[in-house]
């Protein structure tokens, strides 16, 4: 019993100590700014759990007055095998314009964790419901400010709508998850229903 109370305490300890930020400096440029890069190390989730949880992170750094910058080039991800630079940059523009490559000799760098202080609950309400709409409106607006597909999948997304879409009227898209769920089964989530229940 003590034991394991110890072996819990230690765990989170660890816990704490693995994601916790860590101030560095590069150089001696831009004094005056203040850069947190944004390292989101996700091996197996899709691009918009890392987009969710980068948001959290986003919000986090614009609060203290931080330039967000996001990494994805030296955190691992599913998608790190499509390039060797930034894998973010490959959909999004950076939220504040700057890049990896503009910062590498500046003085004044924070580098985050997975994790920011507080999580995602905070900016992405799980019951939707009036007394919810003026976060859901806040996440939106942060989503339309930093989350900017780049131009390329701006093009591709413009040229899928106008196929799929283009002047049709009523439209019903429906999102199904497919063999992350039905095939893993990962623990606390639910379980897709069948394509023909569907």
């Amino acid at each position: 019993m003590i034991i394991n109370r110890i072996l819990n305490r230690l765990r989170v300890y660890y816990n704490i100590y693995k994601h916790k930020q860590v101030k560095t400096s590069y150089g001696n440029d831009n004094p005056d700014k203040v850069f947190y890069i944004i390292g989101v190390d996700y091996k197996t989730e899709g691009l918009f759990a890392i987009v969710k949880n980068t948001l959290v992170h986003i919000q986090y750094a614009v609060e203290k007055g931080y330039i967000p910058v996001v990494d994805m080039q030296h955190f691992n991800s599913q998608f790190s095998k499509l390039t060797n630079g930034n894998v973010w940059e490959l959909f999004f523009k950076q939220p504040m314009g700057y890049a990896l490559k503009d910062i590498k000799t500046s003085k004044n760098i924070i580098l985050s964790k997975n994790i920011t202080n507080w999580g995602s609950r905070s900016i992405f309400p799980n019951i939707v419901d009036e007394r919810n709409a003026p976060r859901r409106k806040y996440m939106s607006d942060l989503y339309k400010k930093f989350i900017i597909p780049n131009d390329k999948s701006h093009d591709y997304i413009e040229s899928k709508y106008k196929t799929i879409i283009g002047c049709k009227k009523n439209v019903l898209g429906l999102l199904c998850r497919g063999t992350d769920y039905t095939q893993k089964r990962p623990k606390g989530n639910p379980i897709q229903p069948d394509f023909e229940q569907i």
